[in-house]
């Protein structure tokens, strides 16, 4: 049941060696990244979900709490979901964004936006990045989109300094 031995309850004279030969490969701790990295990410949530026994509302509870901004968009280009992150993010009339999520429904290709320039009256300037990736139905088409948005303030104000620390390294 447990994977990494480091969770595994500790039975008195048991190694966890037992353990480890009845659980499948898959299962198994990995010893190095090499052996890791085939194995990560090849398996869609849904079904690591599913096989663990994750509720919808779980799945649910998750995305409304991770720290990205997400929403689902539907063919028109309504917002029918957002999460707490993008509900504090207010961003549903950013232009640019509207823009990507349109010219994502229109190809139906992802379509990636970053350094979109946020300028709210009253508030700092702020930068984001977003990715667009439409949501087609077999038999149908692209219904909807997938949109994921990251703050990137930070990062775009630490390169503002760029030219500053460029100009000091060269004194």
């Amino acid at each position: 049941m447990f994977a990494d031995s480091r969770f595994r309850p500790a039975v008195p004279g048991d190694d966890g060696a037992a353990a480890r030969r009845a659980e499948p490969a898959a299962s198994r701790p990995c010893d190095t990244q090499q052996e890791l990295a085939p194995r990560v990410g090849r398996v869609p949530f849904s079904a690591v979900a599913d096989a663990h026994g994750v509720s919808r509302s779980a799945v649910d509870a998750l995305i409304e709490h991770v720290p990205v901004a997400v929403l689902i968009v539907d063919r028109d280009g309504r917002t029918v979901y957002a999460n707490a992150a993008a509900r504090a993010l207010r961003i549903e009339r950013v232009d640019a964004l509207q823009w990507a999520v349109t010219r994502a429904l229109l190809t139906e290709d992802a379509v990636r936006e970053d350094e979109i320039e946020v300028a709210t009256a009253g508030q700092p300037r702020r930068w984001l990045s977003a990715l667009v990736t439409p949501l087609r139905v077999e038999g149908v088409g692209v219904t909807a989109a997938f949109v994921t948005v990251t703050d990137v303030t930070a990062r775009a104000r630490m390169r503002a300094w760029d030219p500053i620390i460029e100009s000091l390294v060269n004194l």
